[in-house]
């Protein structure tokens, strides 16, 4: 499934102080609630309880429960070798994981039902990565996906800019449709966080070739 985490202990500090600062702040716990809540009523659809589930990029493991409950194998897959040593202690050695690069997925055609992919794209800059990045999901489903992505919203984007933070990237509705049209995967339903305050946009996607 791809190489074991071996990141340094300096590594593991700092991605545990972000696990426990990340959903602290109240916009962060309204997003997130709001966010959770989608996504387990997008796998409540698509799960029956014997489906092989990836979680990429899988972070510290915040929907690795969720999956374990609705999927017979869950495998977590993040660049990240500390995210996945803080995964590991948190779920335990029979958790596979796997280090890898999201446009680049080591697995075969069709290894998983579903894919989930929450909070990355909004952090792809360029068209061509993010396209990239969606045709690894469509490769490797066979089924669904579970994906999130920020779309274009001006009083988001203001927000951002007068917190400070850092560039995030946003498509436009058109932008994506083509985007999954070359994927192999369509829209089954697209529902915002927050719509009209908040940029992020949950997708259950479906191969295209299963839709009739």
């Amino acid at each position: 499934m791809g190489t074991e985490p071996n990141g340094t202990q300096g590594a593991s500090d700092h991605v545990r102080t972000y696990r426990e600062r990340r959903y602290k702040g109240l916009d962060q716990r309204i997003i997130h609630g709001i966010e959770a809540r989608i996504i387990s009523g997008y796998l409540d659809r698509v799960c029956d309880g014997d489906e092989a589930i990836l979680d990429m990029p899988v972070g510290y493991g915040r929907f690795v429960d969720d999956l374990r409950q609705r999927g017979d194998m869950v495998v977590g897959g993040d660049r990240k070798a500390a995210m996945l040593e803080l995964c590991r202690e948190t779920w335990g050695a029979d958790l596979p994981l796997a280090r890898l690069s999201a446009d680049a997925l080591p697995f075969a055609d069709d290894s998983f039902d579903v894919v989930t992919c929450i909070r990355l794209f909004q952090h792809l800059h360029g068209p061509e990565l993010r396209q990239g990045v969606m045709d690894e999901i469509g490769r490797v489903t066979r089924r669904h996906a579970v994906v999130t992505t920020y779309l274009e919203s001006p009083l988001h984007a203001a927000f951002h800019r007068s917190r400070g933070h850092k560039r995030l990237s946003r498509h436009s509705l058109r932008g994506l449709e083509e985007q999954l049209a070359h994927a192999g995967l369509r829209l089954v339903e697209g529902r915002r966080s927050l719509p009209g305050l908040h940029a992020q946009y949950v997708m259950l996607l479906e191969r295209a070739d299963t839709f009739h």
